[in-house]
């Protein structure tokens, strides 16, 4: 199960590097990728839409009609993550 692994996860002395997690994201590229997580997941740009906005959202004005706003920062590339 899930909780024997993070005690053992978090019981080793191995500390992941986290370099790969700063610096500079491109803007373009990170609303590429979250489209192709949206669209993995399931949405579909037919009944809804994605947009950008300084306070990101998700509605459903119903079944047929999502709306889902992100934004994006260049050094700080969670910022993007619907």
């Amino acid at each position: 199960t899930l909780v024997p692994f993070i005690a053992k996860v978090r019981a080793s002395d191995d500390v992941p590097s986290l370099e790969a997690l700063s610096g500079k994201f491109n803007i373009d590229a990170q609303k590429k990728a979250c489209q192709k997580i949206v669209t993995a997941i399931g949405f579909d740009e037919g009944h809804g839409r994605i947009d950008v906005s300084v306070h990101p959202f998700t509605m459903s004005l119903s079944g047929a009609d999502v709306r889902i706003t992100s934004r994006f920062s260049d050094d700080e590339w969670y910022q993007g993550l619907m």
